[in-house]
């Protein structure tokens, strides 16, 4: 086990065998982690646990292959998870490491939007170090108007139109704000005029366009 100048501790594996190991969560303001180092130093995600919380995967090789089984012990307060890391290979070694961490209050303030926002900003995150979550919630519960996100896709999502006419209607796929359909008819389409024209060779590939009284519809 080293311990570093920053207060981290690290312990090192290099066992060159199936590992079974069973890893005490991290305590609160502080990050546990598994990594993998490669016998040319390349160093591989392998697991976290951060603030309390259980072990779990993280992104990289060992995101689908790795499990964690975790148990609350009833004689003390401690949890631990157990997992069985692979086989390492020569010059290959786990590194097991520990780091601690006090977060300032825009730092809390910041991950406290995260989880209630689309993201805030650096002002936003200052203007609520100076208050309180239960006040911020508050106000964005009584003293904002409610925002609807329906009605912000569906004014960006569908063309506005000037004048009344049926939805969904055909047009060239060449104009602006055009939809483009699964199905190259519809029921407006009986009785209109149709033909086939040569369009031409691409990649070897002959191409035949579909026209609807004279407008072309696909290929």
């Amino acid at each position: 086990m080293e311990t570093q100048t920053d207060g981290s501790v690290s312990e090192e594996i290099t066992e060159n065998r199936r590992f079974i190991y069973r890893l005490r969560l991290s305590d609160a303001n502080s990050v546990c982690t598994i990594t993998k180092q490669t016998a040319d130093g390349t160093v591989l995600p392998v697991a976290r646990s951060y603030n309390g919380r259980v072990w779990e995967r993280v992104a990289g090789p060992f995101a689908s292959t790795l499990s964690f089984t975790c148990t609350t012990f009833i004689f003390n307060t401690f949890e631990y998870c157990r997992t069985t890391l692979p086989q390492l290979e020569a010059g290959e070694k786990w590194i097991i490491a520990t780091s601690k961490k006090s977060r300032t209050d825009d730092e809390k303030s910041a991950l406290f939007l995260q989880s209630t926002t689309f993201g805030p900003t650096v002002s936003e995150a200052k203007a609520l170090s100076s208050s309180t979550f239960a006040t911020w919630t508050y106000n964005q519960m009584y003293n904002k108007p409610a925002t609807s996100h329906r009605e912000y896709y569906r004014t960006r999502a569908d063309p506005r139109r000037f004048k009344a006419e049926q939805t969904g209607n055909v047009g060239n796929p060449c104009n602006a704000q055009s939809r483009w359909r699964q199905s190259a008819f519809t029921t407006r389409d009986r009785l209109k005029y149709a033909n086939v024209r040569w369009k031409g060779i691409v990649d070897g590939i002959a191409y035949y366009g579909f026209y609807v009284d004279n407008y072309f519809r696909t290929v």
